[in-house]
């Protein structure tokens, strides 16, 4: 089994942004799930779920992307699972970097840009 046949997990509360990831991610030919906040994505992991990324929203209700990222760096299982994170925010680069995360990207996308930052590492 390749690594292009795990899957990618789109952790963001925003449906439109959601659904066109997804939507971008499957047409390269990736495997997705989604969860809205951070609580469902860690429910998703702790189910069982083992992608080869995640792709995370810092800014969410519930459990927004930095409470998300401690948990999940608590959990051995789960520290392990690179991390993308994302943001509007033009402070994304340091954030991400405060955060342990494998890279970033900025709101609106650059897909040609985000597209190479997903191959990296699946």
């Amino acid at each position: 089994m390749g690594d292009h046949d795990k899957p990618i997990l789109v952790i963001e509360d925003n449906d439109d942004v959601r659904q066109g990831l997804r939507v971008l991610l499957q047409l390269e030919g990736y495997t997705v799930f989604t969860a809205t906040d951070g609580n469902e994505a860690l429910a998703t992991l702790r189910g069982g779920l083992d992608p080869c990324l995640l792709i995370l929203d810092l800014a969410m209700p519930s459990m927004n992307g930095y409470d998300f990222r401690r948990q999940q760096l608590q959990d051995d299982r789960l520290a392990r699972i690179p991390t993308i994170v994302c943001s509007g925010d033009g402070r994304v680069a340091d954030k991400a970097e405060a955060l342990g995360a494998v890279g970033f990207y900025k709101k609106p996308i650059e897909i040609d840009e985000f597209l190479q930052l997903i191959a990296a590492h699946c």
